[in-house]
C-alpha cells in the first residue's frame, strides 16, 4: 500500500499520549495514528464495547469457577452489623 506524508497540527497533550503509547518512538508513531484514525472513523467503538461486555462476562464466569458463587453471602461488615 502506498504511503503519503501529510503534516497536521496536534496539541501537546496528544503528542505526549502518542509518545507514551509508542514508548518514545520504539514502536511506530505513524502506525498508531493510522490505526486510531481508522478505528475512530469506522466507528469500531461499538465492537469495542461488545468485546468489553464479553470480557466482563468471562471474568465473572472465571471468578465464579475459581471462588464459587458469592452473591448470596453478605459482606463481613453487614454480617457484623446484622444488616440483611
Amino acid at each position: 500500500m502506498a504511503k503519503v506524508n501529510k503534516a497536521y497540527s496536534l496539541d501537546m497533550e496528544t503528542i505526549k499520549l502518542i509518545e507514551v503509547y509508542t514508548h518514545s518512538g520504539e514502536t511506530s508513531r505513524s502506525s498508531l495514528v493510522n490505526d486510531a484514525i481508522k478505528w475512530y472513523i469506522r466507528g469500531d467503538f461499538v465492537e469495542l464495547m461488545e468485546d468489553h461486555k464479553r470480557l466482563k462476562e468471562n471474568y465473572q464466569r472465571v471468578c465464579n469457577e475459581l471462588y464459587g458463587e458469592k452473591s448470596d453471602i453478605l459482606p463481613w461488615w453487614k454480617r457484623l452489623l446484622g444488616l440483611n
